[in-house]
């Protein structure tokens, strides 16, 4: 069976110095690392935390599997399912879909970690990808039929290519799939340092990656020609490849193999996708259509670079504020109001998908006593003299978690069901870019 080529994950060295010039940003919660997500505070994301925040929706991460025992994400997740090992247990083993699902969907003012776009959203875990980053296209089409099938409103698949045209190997019919039956698909644009996602007409939510600065990062596709293009916060670059610091990376939780809660700073369209899934989550829980959620984060993105859309970031960054609001309003009657505009008419307006509740996916059983334990928000909040109570972060030996570097060559495939070798694409995860030291909170 064609694998889908390994995500390339580097780390950097990283030093404590670097956080004292990191700004409090404006959002609030007593999670001890938001003052760390510039991300959040970007999109503006606490505005969907006092409508709905995405309740009663579900979010499928189709990745490499989601940590269960998280702390920030285990009161998050429902039933999954891992197509690597054909079981239930879609288990990370590799870090990348845990970080991913701390973005859309960590939990909220638990005083633990992180927060997230939105943080009243179920997870749905789908493991497609292995321990080194590795998977079949016939695994990702299946993941994603099955969560549609089991309840999925929302799917992120922080997927992308390298060495040969992902559409046409399944993806573009699992996406379609999805839409029909009323769930919005967000897809990577891809980290290949090159100019278009490949996509377009599919319906699709293609998301490029921004900087702290709205500029698009080195590592960063744009959207091309998707009909449905949109850019987020994916981070800037680390030492590694040429870039800034650490702290314009994007933290999130993350998974390590024989430790716990553990949270880890990356960068790349990987990260920028979740954002958007979020994103859609809230608008949908708050009564929204597939056809009018999609409409809306469209419509409401906050326009940079090109005057208008252009090819790089698509309609704009993603501005969940200027969104909320523009739900808000249209729900409330008007004589005078303007009818909310729709997507391209080429794609029909998608049926809306009965919401149903999972059941708690299992859980691994930890090797070690946890060593985070809840605690209250962090006394002071400014980290700009390094002071009170906020987080820092230590200093990692150059290289660690490397795990692979170069682009990956298309791999001959035979799988009669996504079209034999003609259609055996390569694909990584793009978490590609970049992860550096860990996260961890300085108990004061």
């Amino acid at each position: 069976m064609p694998l889908v080529p390994r995500l390339i994950v580097a780390a950097a060295a990283t030093a404590m110095a670097a956080m004292s010039t990191t700004p409090v940003v404006a959002v609030t919660s007593n999670d001890p690392l938001v003052e760390l997500q510039w991300n959040l505070d970007k999109v503006g994301a606490d505005a969907g935390w006092a409508e709905t925040a995405g309740s009663g929706m579900i979010i499928a991460i189709v990745d490499t599997g989601v940590d269960l025992d998280h702390e920030d994400l285990r009161d998050q997740i429902v039933a999954g399912r891992d197509f690597v090992d054909d079981d239930d247990d879609p288990s990370d083993e590799h870090g990348h879909g845990t970080h991913v699902a701390g973005i859309a969907a960590a939990a909220k003012g638990n005083g633990l970690g992180v927060a997230s776009v939105a943080p009243a959203a179920r997870i749905m875990p789908i493991r497609v990808l292995d321990e080194g980053g590795d998977g079949a296209m016939a695994d990702v089409r299946a993941g994603v039929q099955w969560a549609v099938d089991h309840g999925a409103d929302v799917v992120n698949l922080s997927l992308g290519v390298q060495g040969a045209a992902l559409l046409g190997t399944g993806l573009e019919e699992a996406v379609r799939y999805a839409w029909d039956r009323g769930v919005i698909a967000v897809v990577a644009a891809g980290n290949e340092f090159v100019l278009s996602s490949g996509f377009g007409d599919e319906p699709a939510l293609v998301v490029s990656a921004t900087t702290r600065n709205d500029q698009k990062p080195g590592y960063s596709n744009g959207v091309g020609a998707a009909q449905w293009g949109i850019a987020a916060p994916g981070g800037g670059s680390t030492s590694i490849t040429g870039g800034g610091p650490d702290e314009d990376l994007v933290p999130s939780t993350f998974w390590i193999s024989g430790e716990q809660n553990q949270y880890r700073y990356m960068s790349g369209t990987s990260m920028a996708a979740p954002h958007v899934a979020g994103a859609a989550a809230a608008l949908r829980s708050m009564g929204l259509s597939p056809t009018d959620t999609v409409a809306t984060l469209l419509d409401t993105a906050h326009d940079i670079g090109a005057s208008g859309e252009d090819s790089t970031f698509g309609h704009g960054r993603l501005d969940v504020a200027a969104a909320i609001s523009a739900a808000r309003d249209d729900q409330e009657p008007t004589p005078a109001r303007t009818p909310a505009p729709t997507p391209p008419p080429t794609i029909a307006p998608a049926p809306t998908a009965a919401t149903t509740t999972g059941t708690p996916a299992p859980t691994t059983s930890p090797t070690t006593p946890a060593t985070s334990e809840q605690q209250p928000p962090p006394e002071g909040g400014s980290t700009g003299d390094g002071g009170g109570g906020g987080p820092e972060l230590p200093t990692v030996p150059e290289g660690e978690g490397q795990i692979g570097a170069a682009p990956s060559q298309p791999v001959p495939g035979d799988d009669p069901d996504i079209g034999g070798p003609a259609a055996a694409a390569a694909l990584a995860a793009t978490g590609v870019g970049v992860a550096a030291a860990r996260l961890r909170r300085r108990l004061g």
